[in-house]
Formats: structure tokens, sequence, C-alpha cells
């Protein structure tokens, strides 16, 4: 499937779909290097473990702050590099 061309089709039309994985936009090159960094999930299993860490850190962080939020904010580090 070409994503590039789906998800534009979809805000013209405001269709919704899943969502590729990973997503065209959160993948980084840096054309001088070369380097590819991909800022979210890459697999379905990556995301349903990405996606509970996000909720935990927005109750964590609504309930008490603090500690475990900067626990919460490396674990999630590792999928934001």
């Amino acid at each position: 499937m070409n994503w590039e061309r789906e998800l534009e089709d979809r805000k013209l039309t405001g269709r919704t779909g899943p969502e590729p994985l990973p997503h065209p936009d959160h993948i980084i090159v840096d054309m001088r290097t070369g380097q590819v960094d991909v800022k979210e999930p890459m697999t379905k299993a990556e995301k349903l473990k990405y996606d509970k860490l996000r909720e935990r850190k927005r109750r964590t962080v609504r309930s008490s702050g603090g500690f475990h939020n900067l626990q919460l904010n490396l674990a999630l580090a590792s999928y934001d590099k």
C-alpha cells in the first residue's frame, strides 16, 4: 500500500482507518549522514506496549507525578530516540 497517497486521500475525504506502522511522519532521515531514526513503534506489538506506557504515564502524572513520571519518561524514551 502507498501510505503517503492513502493518508493524503484520508485528509481530503475525511475517511479514517488504521495508521501505518511505523507512521511516515515518525521516520526521520538525516540526509547528510544517512542515519534513520524512528520516533514511534515499528510493530503492532511495540505499539501495544507503547500505548500502555503512554496511558500509564497519563494516569501517573494526573495522580502523583514526580519520580514515577521520570521512570515512565525513561521507558518511553526508548521509542523517542
